[in-house]
């Protein structure tokens, strides 16, 4: 795993932990053209070079978007910790 990768990683757990980040289960994952708004994980914007990933959550108007490094890692490691409940989500301003 190269140093990128492992920080990219490393920030996507503490964000995870924090709450920052959820760890729900998506209900849908739509995939487009980058728009340049920044990704959720790791801040960086998606420009039209880029696919943006928009994640649907259960009970959250707002997709949470990612590029696929993020959406791997965040896929990846979310089901290391206790998924948040739906008021959870409507509270927290995350995405």
């Amino acid at each position: 795993m190269s140093e990128g990768a492992r920080d990219l990683t490393a920030a996507i757990r503490a964000k995870l932990a924090s709450g920052e980040l959820p760890s729900a289960t998506p209900e849908k994952v739509w995939a487009g053209k980058g728009t340049g708004l920044p990704r959720r994980a790791c801040g960086l914007p998606i420009t039209v070079n880029n696919i943006e990933f928009e994640v649907d959550l259960p009970g959250v108007r707002a997709a949470m978007r990612l590029h696929q490094g993020c959406l791997t890692v965040w896929d990846q490691y979310r089901k290391d910790f206790p998924p948040e409940d739906v008021a959870a989500f409507r509270r927290r301003k995350f995405i």
